[in-house]
């Protein structure tokens, strides 16, 4: 191919930024950084290797150029003059220039990298998505094409972001919280997927006669969960959101008794208000221990696990569904404490 393109008459480096050093040359369509001196070879194979239609686009441009300044004494209709001039060097002056601003956009330090990079950052922690997403290969494959100029961060850039993010968002609710008269803590115990326990804190507020709700804690918990250990927890956790007890007016909880010990302990029992919809399960689960609700419960436990056990059973429960124009449902197992899963478990959905 090289053998059959002429060189475009601007020079191979028009095609290019050079760095500061003068060695190093990038590519304006790819980004491609290329070592380079006083020849310009590996700048003309680049162009011919990988951008071929460019390279194309580029000597017809100049063929053009060529032909219309041959022209120049030929007699030529006013309008026509006037135009032809700004279609040759305007046009190529701000389509280098937009180039430049592309690459420059799409730099490390560029306006247009930040902005996605900020974006994908925002798209983690609202989607509740892992960090190794930049690194899947769909996704960069996805940002390939929409932003071919755009490099993908890794893993560690992510997370820096996203922790000095939250440093920022953190600061700015805290300068908040320090205009609001009263707030209201919801706390509670929690475990996920492995079994590992966490403490979360709501924060409730009013803004503007509108309720705000701010989630400002999930911490892990390692050690025993003793009131006075969650009351550790608690009071660090007030002080780094710089709440102090005077403003805090009343505190949420369920009625377990490590937690309930914890908000007297720390707060008082004035300002403890126990959970109104796990007070009114506490007394549907009272309510159940007949010995003739127990041995009804029991029954559906035993049909429940059978079905989940038998593939064809299963089936045969789905066809007569389908027969009688019933609505597929799930069977689900009674969990102790969620009077709901009793009803779940007794009735198909």
């Amino acid at each position: 191919m090289s053998s059959n393109r002429k060189t475009p008459k601007s020079g191979w480096r028009k095609y290019f930024l050079t760095k500061k050093d003068n060695t190093t040359a990038i590519c304006k369509y790819c980004s491609k950084e290329l070592k380079t001196c006083s020849k310009s070879t590996n700048l003309k194979q680049h162009i011919e290797r990988k951008h071929p239609g460019v390279l194309q686009n580029l000597c017809e441009d100049d063929v053009r150029d060529i032909s219309m300044s041959g022209n120049e004494d030929a007699p030529m209709h006013p309008a026509t003059e006037i135009e032809a001039e700004p279609s040759t060097s305007k046009r190529a002056r701000s389509s280098i220039g937009a180039s430049f601003a592309k690459i420059l956009a799409y730099a490390s330090d560029g306006n247009k990298n930040k902005e996605i990079t900020q974006n994908i950052a925002e798209m983690i922690c609202r989607d509740s998505l892992p960090f190794s997403i930049v690194e899947g290969l769909g996704f960069k494959k996805l940002m390939k094409t929409v932003a071919p100029l755009y490099k993908v961060p890794c893993r560690k850039t992510i997370t820096d972001l996203v922790d000095t993010k939250y440093e920022e968002k953190k600061a700015l609710v805290i300068q908040k919280l320090r205009l609001v008269k009263n707030v209201s803590l919801t706390i509670d115990e929690w475990k996920d997927m492995q079994l590992r326990s966490f403490l979360g804190v709501t924060l409730h507020f009013v803004e503007n006669y509108e309720m705000k709700s701010i989630n400002i804690a999930c911490e892990p918990l390692h050690d025993n969960h003793t009131g006075e250990y969650l009351s550790e927890m608690i009071i660090k956790i007030c002080d780094v959101w710089e709440l102090s007890h005077d403003k805090i007016v009343s505190i949420t909880t369920d009625n377990g008794s490590n937690i309930v010990k914890a908000i007297e302990i720390t707060f008082g029992r004035a300002k403890h208000v126990r959970c109104f919809a796990h007070t009114l399960n506490l007394v549907v689960d009272n309510s159940v221990n007949i010995p003739e609700i127990i041995f009804f419960l029991d029954k559906v436990r035993k049909i429940v696990t059978w079905f989940h056990q038998s593939g064809v059973g299963a089936e045969e429960l789905r066809q007569t569904q389908t027969l009688q124009n019933v609505a597929e449902g799930k069977l689900k197992h009674l969990i102790g404490g969620r009077i709901n899963k009793v009803e779940l478990a007794t009735l198909h959905d």
